[in-house]
């Protein structure tokens, strides 16, 4: 798999905007800005605003993690899976 090109960001999130989001340096998703995500963790898909992505979890390609969702560590989330806004998914969370 690959990570989601912004294009495929701004079908999720029509008003999205670039300058809110960076991309993870270990499998190159998007992250928004105020997302707090470990640097261990691999993400492919969109971290929304908000988020906690614990460390070593996997966030596969195409995969949303809504806002204020909370996704613990060592948990694995699979391509184009969509995870709530506010949910709690894994050990940590």
């Amino acid at each position: 798999m690959s990570a989601m090109t912004w294009e495929q960001v701004k079908h999720l999130l029509p008003e999205a905007d670039p300058a809110n989001f960076h991309q993870h340096p270990r499998g190159g998703g998007w992250v928004a800005q105020t997302a707090t995500v470990d640097d261990t963790a691999y993400v492919e898909g969109l971290i929304g605003a908000g988020a906690e992505i614990g460390a070593w979890a996997e966030i596969g390609a195409g995969a949303e993690i809504g806002a204020g969702a909370t996704i613990g560590a060592g948990a694995t989330i699979g391509a184009w899976a969509t995870i709530g806004a506010w949910a709690e998914i894994g050990a940590g969370a």
